[in-house]
């Protein structure tokens, strides 16, 4: 039987892309299953004749009991289905913009997964699915539903995308830059989670690129490229000589389908001819390098020039786009370059965050395996902050390249540690499919709590140590039991300079930021100095942990910056010089 509270977690890894699927297990270096996102989907009508039981031979025929037509949806999944030509066969994506839109071909996707790729039985198994940095609560709460109403899985989760790519490369905190076919994305990571005021993407990636080349080869060269599916024979031919082909029947084919077929000869295109420039581009300069070779599916070849270096340069220079002849315009005056989309993306970052996201930048997606994009990158964002160290991080490995985030979430769900978030059957069963919100917020919670805690502690030393906070509970509260409301006298002053006693200070967690008034932490405007004199509660040690969560939650970066002004204060006004912090 399946765990998922130990070390050895058999749980299945589910990373739908835009372009690609990716399937297997956890604590694996590689996915098992590899195959396209689009499906093929063909629609008709099947007649369904009437029941012969309800049927009198000699009643004239009516309506009620004529055939019934019903339509018949037909998916086609997996890459040499997809490959192949049929009749009438439309190919669709069920994600727009990397967030669902089609959940029935998302479920024929998972059956495909786990019965023809890894054939295995999902009930048996926890699921961990990935999401992308800017995906919905809805989405979410829909994903969580489905593992466990349709498949029984034994545990669910779902991690972001930025995350486990940054995860994979071993840096809990870094910018991750993702360009894969249909968005390129700058998402920073700090400390395993994603700031989210610090996302840029846009949608100009691998398969925009696709369409500007085969648009230029029609346009500009005068190339018709002909997909496979459609060739019976052909010939050798000299470079740039016309092809000589002969071509098959294919009749009622969709244009989707023709479109799609064409897109991936451009994807073979860019793998073996395109690059781009390691500096700032330069048109003389391209014109001087070596040319490239090409053979298309019809037999045509011919050599490619500064073409294979104007198209890639659209991901960092968007005014290299050309406009397509019929049909609206882009505009390209909202568009930002890769190294820009860097840049701004780091800039809106807290100040201290920033050198250590320079530091970690990491280059993830197909599309940046193309030559020279790392370098240009560097190059860019060098020029761009002259004084901070840069560092990019980008896998030499292909597999690692375009399965970054899958490979995180294999590593991640395999630890022993990760099975506390895992959300199991009966809390689904409990809560409801909004647990999976709760689970995430829950674990956000405990960290930053604990990080608080410890920044407090270390500015207010002496407020701790008067609760001997390094003791046992037990202990903490006989010490609290015997010096009653007096355990606060002597532990700082308020911002009058009284010293605090037991009429002055009383800590109540159910006040915010307020409840701290009067043990010198708060900004002389409040107009508050003491706080009127309550019951002792039984364990003032509780208090002081809730009313230190409640701080954080309700004025963490206000607070932060009066608790750093008023312990310079008080370390000047009060303590020793050895002392200070």
């Amino acid at each position: 039987m399946s765990t998922y509270g130990g070390d050895e977690v058999s749980a299945i890894v589910l990373d739908v892309g835009s372009c690609w699927t990716r399937a297997g297990y956890a604590g694996e270096d590689t996915p098992k299953a590899v195959f396209p996102t689009s499906y093929g989907y063909i629609e008709g009508e099947k007649e369904i004749p009437p029941d012969p039981d309800t049927q009198m031979e000699d009643v004239i025929p009516t309506s009620e009991n004529k055939p019934v037509k019903n339509i018949e949806k037909k998916y086609i999944i997996g890459d040499t289905g997809v490959a192949a030509w049929r009749e009438n066969m439309e190919i669709k994506n069920p994600l727009i913009d990397g967030l669902i839109q089609d959940w029935d071909a998302l479920e024929k996707i998972w059956d495909y997964a786990f019965d023809k790729s890894l054939r295995i039985d999902p009930k048996e198994h926890p699921i961990f699915v990935t999401e992308c940095a800017w995906n919905t609560r809805d989405i979410r709460e829909r994903l969580t539903e489905l593992a466990f109403e349709k498949y029984n899985s034994l545990a669910f989760y779902v991690a972001k995308n930025p995350v486990l790519s940054a995860f994979a490369a071993g840096r809990p905190t870094a910018v991750v830059m993702d360009c894969g076919a249909s968005s390129t994305s700058c998402v920073p990571v700090v400390d395993g989670y994603v700031l989210k005021k610090g996302i840029y993407k846009q949608p100009i990636a691998g398969d925009f690129l696709s369409e500007q080349l085969l648009q230029l080869l029609q346009q500009k060269f005068g190339i018709d490229v002909v997909p496979h599916y459609m060739i019976a024979k052909k010939t050798s031919v000299d470079p740039d000589q016309s092809a000589n082909v002969e071509f098959k029947e294919r009749p009622n084919t969709k244009p989707s389908y023709h479109k799609f077929m064409q897109m991936r000869i451009m994807q073979e295109f860019k793998e073996s001819v395109c690059q781009v420039s390691e500096v700032t581009y330069n048109h003389s300069s391209i014109n001087t390098r070596p040319m490239k070779y090409f053979e298309f599916p019809d037999g045509f070849n011919t050599s490619i020039g500064s073409l294979r270096f104007s198209v890639p340069e659209i991901l960092f220079d968007p005014r290299f786009i050309t406009q397509p002849q019929d049909g609206p315009n882009f505009d390209t005056s909202a568009l930002l370059g890769i190294p820009q989309m860097i840049h701004q993306s780091i800039c809106v970052c807290d100040i201290d965050v920033r050198p250590n996201l320079l530091n970690n930048i990491i280059l993830t997606g197909a599309t940046t395996l193309l030559p020279g994009f790392a370098d240009r990158v560097n190059h860019e964002l060098s020029s761009m902050n002259p004084g901070p160290k840069i560092k990019l991080y980008a896998a030499g490995n292909t597999i690692e390249r375009k399965c970054s985030s899958w490979l995180g979430g294999s590593i991640l769900s395999s630890l022993g540690t990760f099975h506390q978030l895992w959300i199991s059957r009966k809390e689904y069963d409990d809560y409801g499919r909004g647990i999976v919100e709760k689970k995430i917020i829950l674990a956000k919670y405990r960290k930053n709590t604990h990080e608080f805690t410890y920044r407090f502690k270390k500015l207010y030393k002496p407020l701790f140590r008067s609760f001997n906070f390094n003791k046992k509970m037990s202990e903490n509260k006989a010490y609290i039991a015997t010096q009653g409301s007096s355990a606060l006298d002597g532990v700082g002053t308020n911002p009058t300079g009284k010293k605090l006693d037991e009429n002055t200070a009383h800590v109540d967690p159910h006040k915010g930021s307020t409840a701290l008034e009067g043990v010198g932490i708060v900004p002389d405007n409040t107009q508050k100095n003491t706080v009127q004199s309550q019951p002792q509660p039984k364990n003032t040690t509780e208090y002081v942990t809730g009313a230190i969560s409640n701080v954080y939650t309700t004025a963490k970066e206000t607070l932060f910056g009066t608790l750093q002004s008023a312990s310079t204060t008080k370390s000047q006004d009060q303590q020793p010089e050895n002392d200070k912090e």
